[in-house]
């Protein structure tokens, strides 16, 4: 760490890019960060001339504030404020205590879990991987500190707390996936049978292929398949 080379001047010839670059993030991440943080007050003052864009941005912050209950819109900008203290901490540690750094994380992730134990989501299943997450965060630091304790290796307790983590993302990617295949093939569907009520002349047949060609027109199978995922429909 640079931070504790007494070697190196401030601002010196290695530091000063270093220094640029975090007050350009600075300068964008923190309107950024604070705006999120105070979203609400912001919605209600947005009939004022200064705050017109609010309302032009709505479609961006929905992307934030949509899955949380109204109380809640606050959170993502609050999790950000949280991230930036614990950097802000950890960063400027010049005695490089690494236990202290662990407590830290632990009591962090700790009040987070119990505050989010109401549920802050809107989707509960939203709700039991926020707790997830936390209690995964609490167990992997909490791990660490102990086997830094014991002079061990914490590699196992890593492995397994990034791995469930890892599976989880990859189940919540092909959890989105399935739901966006099956939304496109009832469209698709539902297609089909508005063409065959405005144009009743036009064999099954020929409006089956144009709209859905994973279907052979020829293949009375695939037909009846497709006739059967209408009915629900009809």
């Amino acid at each position: 760490m640079w931070s504790v080379d007494g070697n190196i001047y401030y601002l010196g010839e290695s530091h000063v890019i270093l220094f640029v670059i975090a007050i350009i993030v600075g300068l964008i991440t923190l309107p950024y960060t604070l705006v999120l943080l105070f979203i609400q007050c912001l919605r209600r003052r947005s009939n004022m001339k200064v705050l017109f864009w609010v309302n032009k941005l709505k479609p961006f912050f929905d992307a934030y504030t949509g899955p949380y209950k109204d109380n809640y819109h606050f959170w993502t900008g609050f999790l950000l404020v949280v991230r930036i203290g614990l950097f802000m901490i950890i960063a400027v540690d010049t005695h490089n205590s690494q236990l202290r750094n662990i407590t830290l994380i632990i009591a962090t992730t700790s009040v987070l879990f119990v505050i989010t134990r109401p549920g802050i989501y809107k989707n509960w299943t939203l709700n039991v991987i926020e707790v997830f997450i936390y209690a995964n965060l609490t167990v992997l630091a909490v791990g660490t500190a102990y086997t830094a304790g014991l002079n061990h290796s914490n590699n196992t307790i890593i492995v397994v707390c990034v791995g469930s983590v890892f599976l989880l993302f990859c189940g919540i990617v092909v959890y989105h996936i399935l739901k966006k295949l099956s939304v496109t093939r009832r469209w698709g569907l539902m297609k089909v049978w508005l063409l065959d009520r405005r144009w009743p002349w036009m064999k099954k047949k020929q409006i089956r292929s144009l709209i859905l060609p994973y279907v052979d027109p020829d293949n009375d199978e695939d037909l009846s398949s497709s006739d059967s995922e209408l009915d629900p429909i009809l």
